[in-house]
């Protein structure tokens, strides 16, 4: 069993019904398309996308090829909540000082396919420690509900 870090970085809610730690300067458009952007610096237990997105309550939805969604977190493993009504490719890019994923959910050339509304097991670093991470959609649709991590 792995204890808990008081460093890590809490429970992250992407809608904006429980949203409290989402880092683009732009106002969150409450269902309805929005562009946004991920700020040059992206403190420590925030999130942010770049691209089209749409957020509704609980989840946010990728609406365009090319969107991003970057985290900075304390942590060694992150999980997504995530779902989609098609079987939807998303690149996964680790920036951590040691880079090696061994999430099983992610395959050798970083990608996770996300189908069914489950936790998708993003990273898992062999310690605890700051890192950011990207996930690039390169098909519109997949919904992004909660950031959950362990140490």
């Amino acid at each position: 069993t792995s204890k808990y870090s008081a460093m890590q970085t809490p429970e992250l809610y992407i809608g904006y019904a429980r949203q409290e730690y989402f880092a683009s300067p732009e106002s969150v458009s409450r269902s309805s398309a929005g562009t946004y952007s991920i700020p040059q610096d992206l403190p420590l237990h925030t999130f942010a996308v770049s691209g089209d997105w749409v957020f509704e309550a609980e989840y946010a939805q990728s609406t365009k090829s090319g969107d991003l969604l970057t985290l900075h977190f304390y942590a060694r493993d992150v999980y997504l909540v995530m779902s989609s009504d098609l079987t939807v490719p998303v690149g996964v890019e680790v920036h951590a000082p040691v880079s090696i994923n061994l999430s099983e959910d992610v395959d050798s050339q970083g990608i996770i396919l996300v189908d069914e509304a489950r936790l998708y097991h993003l990273v898992s670093l062999g310690a605890a420690g700051e890192a950011s991470l990207t996930l690039h959609f390169d098909q519109p649709g997949v919904r992004a509900y909660a950031f959950t991590f362990g140490s």
